[in-house]
């Protein structure tokens, strides 16, 4: 599958360049989640005919010999008529005094289910809090109709301690018969630093991001933007007039995914699902000195100086389908992934575009998130929703406005072409060309410090 898309960025911030040869982000989960919290997640262990430490939903359940994974036990679920709750539910009583990331997982298999997927057929978490607020309805949902064994994980980062952790397995409001095994909760060790990114639970795999030692470029707008790429991005000195202060999308630019030895020619746009661009973002932030301030109203007569500021941007890696950490590129390559990428970045007026083609070496079917980064410290600056909306930056969340779509990475979508950030001096965003389509997310990642925005690819 080929993907065109433009990233335009406008502003200023400080930042560094990559590393090489290990990850820049590294996912936690899994193996480092070393401390279990579910009893008899495997449903072997009976007690007066029932799982141990599992209560029965209102309509029930029965025990499956033999009906498991592997031959084991499980649990299982029949409804007739599609109507009741049933399945089985666990309450921890955890009584932490600090948060901490949990990993939930578990497997289940269904037969003729109706309907289509949600929450009524999942893995489905209530916490209650230590000061009794709670976060309810954390799922993850399986497949309907009929399918093997199908396994699910999510990760929960809870903003306080928790006092319960109830899971269900949970299976209502659908007529089938399905089965539930393996199930878990576990806490995940040396977590604390872990913060959602892109479907993975991730750390910086250094205090802060690393700065590069190979001789990069750099690349500079009209309005005195500087971008600072690493050696394998080439330079154009193709400029273009626009709006002052604007975003806008120029046309035959890409970002492209392609297979090895199946891509396009270089500069082609040859593919059936790839348009041309158009439309125009104008955004007006104020450019100039900025060190992080809150916004705040101008001053009558203030003249803002303008200062030629250097960003850097980076792009990273990940191999969705195994699982892997977010890597880097080293001269366009990324050996450890087995992917290369070529960019190119052009000077306009007004903003930067980077346009590309990310390339698979292995010769195997693909599910690859590649995300442009843009570290910036911007606590306390503000990031924008919408026209009618904003929100001060803080924390260690995400700010982003997005939408399910059950698709890529993550399920969900950015609902907006493009993703400001402002102080009372200074503005940024990143945005991407519309004319072409393709799986995106937006936002600012306030755990991370950085301003990004990430594709899915399939490359088949």
């Amino acid at each position: 599958m080929k993907r065109r898309s433009t990233l335009l960025l406008l502003g200023w911030l400080l930042g560094a360049a990559p590393t090489r040869s290990e990850p820049v982000l590294r996912t936690v989960g899994g193996a480092t989640a070393s401390v279990s919290l579910l009893r008899d997640g495997d449903f072997e262990q009976l007690q007066q005919g029932r799982p141990v430490g599992w209560h029965a939903a209102p309509s029930g359940f029965r025990v499956a010999e033999g009906e498991g994974r592997h031959g084991s036990r499980a649990l299982a679920c029949d409804s007739p008529s599609g109507e009741g709750w049933f399945g089985a539910s666990q309450t921890l009583m955890l009584e932490r005094t600090n948060p901490a990331p949990l990993m939930v997982g578990g497997w289940s298999r269904a037969a003729n289910v109706t309907g289509g997927t949600d929450r009524d057929y999942s893995l489905y978490v209530d916490l209650v809090y230590a000061d009794g607020t709670t976060l309810w309805g954390q799922t993850a949902n399986f497949r309907t109709g009929t399918h093997d064994w199908q396994e699910r994980r999510f990760m929960i980062f809870p903003e306080k301690p928790v006092r319960t952790l109830t899971i269900h397995c949970l299976f209502r409001n659908h007529a089938g018969r399905v089965w539930f095994d393996d199930v878990s909760v576990e806490e995940v060790s040396g977590g604390a630093n872990a913060v959602l990114f892109q479907g993975a639970a991730v750390t910086l795999a250094k205090a802060r991001w690393p700065v590069s030692s190979l001789e990069g470029h750099t690349v500079s707008s009209g309005d005195d933007l500087r971008l600072e790429l690493e050696s394998a991005v080439a330079v154009s000195s193709r400029q273009t007039k626009g709006r002052p202060g604007g975003i806008f999308h120029e046309p035959d630019r890409g970002l492209s995914s392609t297979r090895s030895g199946k891509g396009l020619p270089e500069g082609g746009t040859t593919h059936p699902s790839e348009a041309r661009d158009s439309g125009r973002f104008p955004l007006t932030y104020p450019m100039g000195e900025g060190r992080g301030e809150a916004p705040s109203k101008p001053v009558a007569g203030e003249r803002v100086r303008k200062e030629r500021r250097t960003i850097s941007g980076r792009f990273l890696a990940r191999d969705v389908a195994t699982g892997s950490d977010f890597f880097d590129f080293t001269a366009g390559r990324c050996a450890e992934l087995g992917l290369e990428l070529r960019a190119q970045a052009h000077a306009q007026s007004n903003h930067i575009v980077i346009e590309g083609r990310l390339t698979d070496r292995t010769g195997k079917d693909r599910a690859i998130t590649l995300v442009f980064a843009v570290p910036l410290e911007a606590g306390g600056w503000t990031w924008g929703d919408d026209l009618h909306r904003h929100r001060t930056i803080g924390g260690r969340g995400e700010f982003a406005d997005q939408v399910s779509i059950h698709a890529g990475a993550t399920g969900s979508e950015a609902l907006y072409p493009v993703a400001p950030i402002w102080s009372a001096r200074t503005g940024l965003a990143l945005a991407l060309d519309m004319g072409r389509p393709a799986v995106y997310r937006l936002g600012y990642q306030a755990g991370l410090k950085v301003l990004f925005i990430a594709y899915d690819f399939g490359l088949v």
